[in-house]
């Protein structure tokens, strides 16, 4: 597989200097871009020097092994390497093929920006083609969220351009990877349909969506509320259950564990298998994170009393309840600046 990276560097690489770098000036141009970039380098060269940590060159050897594996890894291309790390793709044909034609091998050293560049590069899943394989996690997380939402798999997969075998599959955790194709087209329709429940106007469409969301419940998968978007693809990372409201009436608490009551409620629904007679609990946090939320989305500061009766009724409590609650829960943690809420 080394050898066909190689090769694939071989044939796709070109040396071609790009304009503003001081490498295009020492090949000999002389035009107002690559004579700035020249200074730049000879200044931060100088300043280097004289503070005693210059060093210009250090082992091409572990990075030439650290780009083979990426593209092994990912199967991305030269050229997309070269883009994500912003360098040259002369940069890494020298560094892993060298130069046939003049009978040199590949480079024993790099500069150690370069180096630190590749070191460090990263590839989105845009950037890789549609066939390179990608962990699942992310993708099964997104359909599983969109379930608790009341929308089907199949429906999912006709809109994703997915068949529904494996769709499902993906969904049940029955498959470790997926295509990034796959990946791409999941992630994008999660970004549309997150915060938006399945249609439930006709018979046959809230027929579809109950039985999607309980089969959801039935099976403990988690709702978007559980995931941030720097956690949804971790496969270490667990759901925030206390993110996840409790769907009792007029019921604020987070969740303790899976499900879709809190503990509260689900004890007294167990004891009375109903929820009337229920003291109605409200989470001072979960109240003021929801109202910093509906704020934020929609441009109202709660400084102002029109902006904060709005975000009261989406709320469904009073102003002044809304209002109570703020100040204690700001001033009782010794915090002065509400406003923070508000964008």
């Amino acid at each position: 597989m080394t050898g066909k990276a190689i090769m694939k560097f071989r044939r796709t690489a070109r040396t071609v200097r790009r304009h503003g770098t001081y490498s295009k000036y020492s090949a000999g141009c002389r035009c107002t871009r690559c004579s700035r970039a020249a200074m730049r380098y000879r200044k931060m060269r100088r300043l280097a020097i004289a503070r005693g940590t210059w060093q210009a060159m250090t082992d091409a050897g572990p990075v030439r092994q650290h780009v083979l594996a990426v593209m092994e890894a990912t199967g991305v291309s030269p050229q997309t390497i070269a883009l994500a790390a912003g360098v040259g793709k002369s940069t890494i044909k020298q560094l892993v093929c060298g130069r046939p034609s003049q009978g040199r091998g590949p480079e024993k050293t790099i500069t150690v920006r370069v180096a630190e560049r590749l070191m460090n590069v990263v590839i989105t899943l845009d950037m890789l083609p549609d066939r390179s394989q990608v962990d699942a996690c992310g993708t099964r997380r997104r359909l599983q969220a969109l379930a608790m939402l009341g929308w089907s798999l199949t429906g999912l997969g006709s809109m994703c351009g997915v068949r529904f075998n494996a769709i499902r599959f993906i969904a049940k955790g029955e498959v470790r990877t997926v295509t990034a194709k796959t990946a791409r087209a999941v992630r994008d329709l999660y970004a549309e349909l997150w915060n938006q429940p399945a249609p439930a106007v006709t018979r046959s469409e809230r027929k579809t969506a109950t039985y999607a969301r309980n089969h959801a419940i039935k099976l403990g998968w988690a709702p978007a509320a559980a995931w941030d978007e720097d956690t949804i693809d971790d496969p270490k990372a667990k759901p925030n259950w206390r993110a996840v409201r409790c769907a009792a009436p007029d019921c604020w608490q987070g969740l303790d564990k899976a499900g879709i009551y809190c503990r509260a409620c689900r004890e007294h629904l167990e004891e009375h298998g109903t929820f009337e007679g229920r003291t109605r609990s409200k989470d001072a946090q979960a109240v003021v994170e929801d109202a910093a939320e509906i704020a934020r989305l929609n441009g109202l500061d709660l400084h102002h009393d029109k902006h904060l009766e709005e975000v009261a009724e989406r709320l469904g409590v009073r102003p002044d309840t809304l209002q109570r609650t703020l100040w204690r829960y700001y001033f009782g943690k010794q915090e002065r600046q509400p406003c923070t809420m508000a964008s």
